[in-house]
Parts: C-alpha cells; structure tokens; sequence
C-alpha cells in the first residue's frame, strides 16, 4: 500500500493505491518464486477513513498448467509467468479500452439506489455513496477486465469489468467475456444471458450460476454456440 497523505485542502477524497505480488511456495510453506510488484484496487481516502470504489481496477490471477497469469486489471493486459516464475511475454489488445461513460455511471447509481434500505430516502442513500462518484476518483476509462480463466484446452477466457453494487453481496455479472487463444490473439467475443456468471469451461461447455428475479440461484451447465459474425 502507498504511504497514506492526508487528503489535499478542499477536496473530499483521494486515491489509495495498494501494489501487488504473486509468489509460489513449496509444501513446508517456503517461498521459491516471487514474480514483479503490479498494481492492485485502489481505494478511496477520505478525512474520515477509504471506502471501496465501485470503478476501481480489480487485479486479476490466471492459472494454467505451466505458466500463470497476473494483471492489474485496469488495461487490457495479461502478464504471463513461467513455471518458474518468470516474466515469460504479455498479452496486450489496446482496442479494448473503453471510456467511463456518464451514462454507465447513472445506470450504477441507479442501482445502488435500488439495493439500498426500503426505510431510507433516496437522498440519504445517494449521500452515503456521492464521495464514490466524486470526480476527482472517477478514472477517465473503465478499468478493462474482471475476471481471467484458462480452459483445459488453453483458451483464455477474459471477462469484461463490472462495477460493484453496494449492499450486493454477489460478485458482479458481466454479460461479455472476450476469448484469446494459446498465443493471446483475440478468437471470440462470448455472451451471457442476463442474471448469469460464468464459472467454468471445458471444451464446449460452459458452467453458469444463473440467478432468478427473485434472488434464487441455479447451477447450469451450457454448450457453447458459434454465430456467424
């Protein structure tokens, strides 16, 4: 974690930035490999304590059969280390940086306001969450990718970034995962029906937690379907 400051005079909150570093150890609990420090989250500081923001980055581990991947999630970037660990090459696609849209922080908000208590008004709700929206935290694009899978038969899975609603206790949905294959070169763009989340894949299959209208959660397990572009 970055040194904590004090936040600057007339402002209301500031970035805190925490650093990342992944390490292997071996069965007695020793570590033999470490790999380079990364970015990880950051939160936001305020005079009176950090809160968690919604657009921050959230760092990414990928583990595959003889190489493992690391990212800070804020670009399009997966960092791959040998067995070893070591540094062994990245997969980067600058294309798929998008800019954080008013319109996508409105529909946020919309849904913090939706999953707040019943007996609070609408102002107190947004007043408990307006320093996340600041615009001095409000980074200028989206952070890029949430969650990264390698199937068993090496494709890598890369699932767009999804903001986090508070009081959710579920990890975000997102509906578009972008899939890489062996070298990292960009092979399909796979989408979720609404209210899924991927869990798994194996070959054609794909395993999904599926959550109804009325919260109840259901395991199901799909063959995955090539269109035509």
């Amino acid at each position: 974690i970055t040194p904590r400051d004090s936040v600057p005079v007339g402002g209301r909150i500031r970035p805190w930035k925490m650093r990342a570093r992944l390490s292997v150890r071996d069965s007695t609990g020793a570590a033999i490999g470490e790999g380079p420090l990364f970015d990880a989250m950051y939160t936001g500081l305020t005079s009176d304590g950090d809160t968690r923001l919604p657009f921050s980055n959230l760092p990414f581990v990928a583990v595959a059969d003889d190489w493992v991947g690391f990212g800070s999630g804020r670009a399009f970037t997966i960092s791959v280390l040998d067995s070893g660990f070591h540094r062994r090459e990245e997969f980067r696609w600058p294309q798929a940086v998008e800019i954080l849209t008013t319109g996508e922080v409105a529909r946020w908000k919309e849904a913090a306001v939706a999953s707040g208590p019943a007996n609070m008004s609408r102002e107190r709700i947004e007043a408990s969450f307006a320093d996340m929206l600041a615009p001095e935290i409000l980074p200028a694009t989206r952070p890029t990718i949430g969650r990264v899978v390698v199937a068993p038969d090496g494709m890598i899975w890369v699932e767009r970034f999804a903001p986090r609603v508070p009081g959710v206790v579920t990890a975000p949905n997102s509906d578009r995962w972008t899939v890489l294959d062996r070298g990292g070169a960009p092979a399909a763009i796979f989408r979720l029906p609404e209210g899924a989340r991927l869990e798994a894949v194996a070959g054609e299959m794909v395993a999904l937690v599926v959550t109804d209208s009325v919260g109840i959660q259901r395991v199901e397990v799909r063959r995955v379907i090539r269109s035509p572009q």
